[in-house]
C-alpha cells in the first residue's frame, strides 16, 4: 500500500507508492500536521494554521469535519484512533470532542491497503 505524510509548509498531503513515487493526494490545506485513517480508508488531517480537522475520502473529495475552537480545537497537531474503531461520529456539538472513535490523543498512521 502507499505511504502518506504531511507536507506542512506546502499544505500538502503526499502519498508515497511501495517504489518511492511520490503524487500529491490532496493540496491547499492550512498546515497539515498529523494523518489518521479510519477503518474505511478515510484519511482526518489536523489542520494546525486554520484550526480545523478535514476529511479526505479515499477518491481524494475534501471536507471539513471539525472546525473552531468554538468545537474545544486549539491548533490541532495530532490524531488517533482508539483500537477497534470503525468510524469517527458525525459530530453535533462540543461535547464530542472527546470522540468516542477518535481520540486526540498522539499521532497514528497507517498504510492504506
Amino acid at each position: 500500500g502507499n505511504v502518506y505524510a504531511a507536507a506542512y509548509l506546502d499544505g500538502d498531503i503526499l502519498a508515497y507508492t511501495p517504489a518511492a513515487v511520490a503524487s500529491v493526494f490532496a493540496s491547499s490545506l492550512g498546515g497539515p500536521g498529523g494523518l489518521a485513517f479510519d477503518a474505511g480508508g478515510t484519511l482526518y488531517v489536523a489542520l494546525n494554521n486554520v484550526n480545523t480537522i478535514d476529511r479526505i475520502t479515499p477518491a481524494g473529495a475534501v471536507s471539513e469535519f471539525l472546525v473552531g475552537s468554538a468545537n474545544g480545537l486549539n491548533s490541532p497537531r495530532w490524531l488517533a484512533f482508539e483500537p477497534g474503531a470503525t468510524s469517527v461520529p458525525e459530530p453535533a456539538s462540543a461535547a464530542l470532542l472527546g470522540l468516542a472513535a477518535a481520540a486526540m490523543l498522539g499521532l497514528r498512521r497507517r498504510a492504506v491497503q
